[in-house]
């Protein structure tokens, strides 16, 4: 591994994180991929949560079967992290405000650098759900959401300068609002709604950053639940005004979180540098820098196309088949523009990560995925991508398989020992 490399090719993979986590979400999901009840909406704008206080602990035994049931639209990598217990559920009642028919309670958590996921419980009695019709509701949005930590240092907030600046005159804290910073972190956001019935839903919120500090204690903060019918093609917003607040411990494999570093054994195409190579508890990471390579052209029309497509698609105007050849084309585009195939349309020439137990991983495909695809100056490639094997099932040894223009490229791996 060249440990030379030049710094500005990881500071360009941290500008393109968040911009690639929202578009993946929005590519890699498609009516037909999505199960019934689930609505997933990318924002870069408020989440949520209830304040009380909280007391975390580690999931075990009946309660962790329960929890990785759950669809939180993380991938593969998280799901598997979940089940070795990486998670924490706090033992907490509902959380309730005089005179407002919503009471919300954190189920259970997971925190990373890059992830914040909130599984939280939205129990509502009849002075809302007689305004509000929860079979048609689509989306819920927590929209003034702040969230802290025991530094005070801001790990999310909604994109709107008048809230910040109110929370942050309230709370003493002197950050200007947009200059981010390793006190004020960027970010963004997803959230879905993963079950409900008349007076319960259950809701998953995703925070994403470029890099989450190893907080020890989470504030959560927000006024207004906004409640979202969609029917005969048309929206109704429904607001519920509180101030719902709360705190969590983060436990101490999560604030005290490492990842494992690889270094090159061999790789047999000589124009392959690995600058990075690491396991984190939710994903494999890899960043490698190509030389002597000719660019290709993107054909933009296409694209745009394509995601107009998607669109009559999703509200039902062209037909699942049409769509499919849409698909097709748009893939055997992405083949012939970037170097690396993460995904073929017909299933071959994937790229993927293995490890000593003959066990396979390909990419992740959710919104938590941090990737980079850019030519550089010189005649030269940046390739970043995350894969779904994780420190979980990770060995001393692995092997990575990157189908470059076609052809398979082997770079053999091993854990730098501390």
């Amino acid at each position: 591994m060249n440990n030379t490399i030049n710094n500005e090719v990881l500071e360009m993979v941290k500008l393109k994180i968040a911009i690639s986590n929202c578009k993946e979400e929005i590519m890699q999901t498609s009516p037909s991929e999505n199960n019934s009840g689930h609505f997933i909406k990318n924002r870069i704008m408020a989440i949520a949560c209830a304040f009380l206080l909280l007391i975390s602990g580690i999931v075990v035994g009946a309660n962790l079967e329960k929890i990785t049931t759950y669809f939180r639209g993380l991938g593969k990598g998280v799901d598997t992290a979940i089940e070795n217990g990486y998670i924490s559920e706090p033992n907490v009642q509902f959380v309730n405000v005089d005179n407002v028919g919503a009471n919300i309670k954190i189920e259970d958590f997971i925190m990373d650098d890059y992830v914040l996921n909130l599984n939280m419980v939205l129990e509502l009695d009849e002075s809302i759900t007689d305004m509000v019709d929860m079979s048609k509701v689509t989306d819920i949005n927590l929209s003034d959401l702040i969230v802290t930590d025991e530094e005070n240092r801001i790990i999310y907030t909604i994109l709107n300068q008048e809230v910040f600046e109110k929370y942050c005159k309230e709370n003493n804290l002197n950050y200007v609002y947009g200059e981010y910073s390793e006190k004020y972190i960027g970010n963004g956001v997803s959230s879905f709604i993963e079950s409900k019935d008349k007076n319960s839903i259950r809701l998953m919120y995703n925070l994403y950053s470029d890099k989450f500090p190893k907080s020890k204690k989470l504030y959560f903060s927000f006024n207004t639940i906004e409640f979202t019918e969609y029917d005969n093609n048309q929206e109704t917003k429904y607001k519920c005004n509180g101030n719902w607040k709360t705190s969590v411990d983060v436990p101490e494999n999560m604030y005290n979180r490492e990842d494992i570093y690889y270094e090159v054994i061999s790789c047999d195409n000589k124009n392959f540098d690995v600058y990075t190579a690491k396991v984190t508890d939710i994903g494999f990471e890899i960043g490698v820098i190509i030389s002597n390579i000719e660019k290709s052209e993107l054909n933009t029309e296409k694209v745009n196309n394509r995601l107009l497509l998607y669109e009559k698609y999703n509200n039902g105007e062209i037909s699942e088949n049409e769509y499919k050849e849409l698909l097709k084309m748009y893939y055997e585009l992405l083949d012939s523009y970037s170097p690396i195939s993460l995904d073929n349309y017909n299933a071959q020439n994937v790229s993927y990560v293995e490890n000593e137990n003959n066990e396979k991983y390909e990419y992740v495909k959710s919104a938590n995925r941090r990737s980079n695809s850019q030519f550089l100056e010189e005649n030269k490639f940046n390739f970043y991508e995350t894969f779904n094997m994780t420190k979980y099932n990770t060995t001393d040894k692995i092997k990575v398989m990157l189908y470059y223009y076609g052809k398979p490229v082997t770079i053999e791996l091993k854990k730098i020992e501390e």
